[in-house]
């Protein structure tokens, strides 16, 4: 039986030598695969043991080859003892096995033709859309890989389809996209992993909502220089290709204005500096606006309130009173020593601009008809106002002449920026030459009645003072009642010589000239005069006049110069 082994064995080592069976194959691969696959710039191992037959299975401890072993791993001429190679370069290659070269000089040899294929390993070309909660991944070339593997921080998905839409718990981590070839290896799924180049994407983020990214947004005051030089920076430490972003600011209320758009951009730590700010007393509003690729979006809004650095805020102290001649007199106080780009002043009537100045007091004339208040801001020399006083309104006096003995007035409340308590009203009666007359205390009352008697002044003036818990006085318009010519004619006398209506003439007030003149019914002059007291006694050419109806006709002059001319008749009677 021994002898029958040695003669096996002996058989064996002749075919090895002059004769080698095709046994030899690539390590992790299937001895009987005609072609095996290798992703380029990796090694790829041969293996070529005895027990590729079974020859001495039932051997125990073979002896292992006597013969060296001899590669030829084409394209490469150069035969080499390592089993193992790496292949730099893409495409189909023969590998041939010399079993003993030593023995004779042609040698015997076992090729695989066209045995390993190696693949090329290029960069993914992919893109990646995120939207509320998801992550679609596009391949913009899916071959020449048989597959992806997208991976978010330790979570990895495989993708075998084209486009994919893939979920990822929201948060912020390295996302690398890797192409993977089946490569039919007997080890593991028979896909080699991490072999390739990928795509890596650091600190990427997937978010729920595009407000899960509001908080990495900053707004910061860099100083202040003056009251127009103020400056903000708003900073985004990461911006994202699938994410538009508009940046907006509203200057002191105005409209926002678009100061920049960031679009199909990967970045990091982009900052936007805005300057020329007014810095007094302005609210200034950033936004950042956000649009993903599904048309999700949010916006990102802070307002803002640079440091006001100790300077005057608002204008205090707002007073406004009439003269004599009705001239608006608004005035107020400066609040300190101010920059020299915020002593100019603006005075708005109802909120319209009335002037500018950098005076603190304005007169205004034709101001007496309206019911109009007032504020006044400091503006500075960059054009942007600051905070507005509180509204001052002065008195606005009305009035009218009811009878002789009676005079209606009415007034607006005043009210200054200080919003002092009324303690009361005074009005002051003044003549046609601006004379006080009188005055009458009016409490808090907004109207009054003048109802003493007043038979000289046929023009009656009137203001009104309105007296504040600080003892300021701060008066009205000039109002100018004009009252009526006074005339009055008896339409019978009697003269008779008891001592009784024995004339006629007439009566009435605020008359500076008069003539008069008395007719019969046949228009025949009887009687004319020029002094107000003189009358008619009833005679004509030294015979009195029988009873019966006259007629008379006047002209006067009033103490304003209005001429009036009047006419009608009268009895006689005895």
């Amino acid at each position: 039986m021994m002898k029958l082994l040695f003669l096996a064995y002996s058989f064996l080592l002749i075919n090895i030598a002059f004769g080698q069976t095709n046994c030899f194959y690539a390590q992790d691969y299937l001895p009987s695969a005609t072609q095996v696959r290798v992703c380029v710039g990796k090694p790829i191992t041969m293996n070529d043991g005895v027990r590729c037959t079974d020859f001495f299975s039932d051997i125990p401890n073979p002896p292992n080859p006597v013969f060296p072993r001899v590669y030829k791993f084409f394209p490469t001429q150069s035969p080499t003892s390592n089993k193992t190679h790496t292949y730099t370069q893409t495409g189909i290659y023969t590998v041939e096995f010399f079993g003993n070269l030593i023995a004779t000089s042609s040698g015997s040899s076992v090729v695989r033709t066209n045995y390993v294929q190696v693949l090329p390993t290029p960069k993914p070309k992919v893109k990646l859309t995120r939207c509320a909660g998801t992550l679609k991944v596009e391949f913009l070339e899916f071959a020449p890989y048989d597959r992806y593997k997208v991976k978010f921080g330790s979570n990895e998905q495989v993708v075998t389809t084209n486009p994919a839409i893939l979920t990822f718990s929201a948060g912020a981590a390295n996302i690398s996209v890797v192409g993977e070839y089946n490569l039919n290896k007997t080890i593991g799924d028979g896909f080699e992993s991490g072999v390739n180049a990928d795509t890596t994407i650091s600190n990427f983020q997937i978010y729920n909502d595009l407000k899960d990214i509001q908080n990495t947004f900053r707004v910061e005051e860099q100083g202040i220089g003056s009251a127009c030089n103020g400056k903000i920076k708003v900073s985004i430490p990461k911006v994202f290709s699938d994410i538009r972003y508009e940046i907006a600011i509203s200057k002191g209320g105005k409209p926002f204005e678009v100061l920049d758009v960031l679009e199909n951009k990967n970045q990091d730590n982009y900052s936007l500096e805005i300057d020329s700010l007014n810095t007094l007393g302005q609210e200034h509003r950033v936004e950042i606006r956000l649009r993903d690729l599904c048309n999700n979006t949010y916006v990102f809004s802070q307002p803002f309130f640079p440091t006001r650095n100790n300077l005057p805020f608002k204008v205090q102290k707002v007073n406004a009173s009439f003269n004599l001649d009705n001239k608006l007199q608004i005035s107020w106080a400066a609040t300190g020593e101010a920059q020299e780009e915020l002593r100019t002043y603006q005075v708005l009537e109802n909120g319209k601009i009335l002037d500018v100045t950098t005076n603190t007091q304005l007169g205004f004339l034709g101001k007496d008809n309206k019911n109009s208040c007032y504020t006044v801001e400091n503006t500075t020399s960059c054009g942007v106002k600051t905070l507005t006083s509180q509204t001052v309104c002065p008195v606005i006096l009305r009035g009218k002449d009811i009878s002789p003995e009676e005079r209606f007035l009415e007034w607006t409340p005043y009210k200054n920026s200080d919003n002092e308590a009324i303690i009361s009203y005074e009005v002051i009666k003044i003549n046609s030459i601006g004379g006080a007359i009188d005055n009458f205390p009016a409490g808090t009352a907004t109207s009054y009645r003048d109802t003493k008697e007043d038979l000289e002044n046929q023009i009656i003036q009137y203001k009104i003072d309105a007296i504040t818990e600080s003892k300021g006085r701060y008066s009205s318009n000039l109002i100018r009642i004009e009252r009526p010519l006074r005339l009055f004619f008896p339409n019978v006398f009697t003269p008779n010589g008891d001592g009784l209506n024995d004339t006629f003439f007439p009566k009435g007030l605020f008359i500076k000239n008069f003539k008069m003149a008395i007719f019969d019914q046949n228009g025949q002059k009887l009687f004319e005069s020029s002094a107000l007291g003189e009358g008619w006694d009833g005679n004509f050419g030294g015979k009195a006049m029988p009873t019966g109806v006259y007629i008379y006709s006047c002209e006067v002059q009033d103490l304003i110069g209005n001429i009036v001319k009047n006419s009608g008749t009268f009895l006689l009677q005895k």
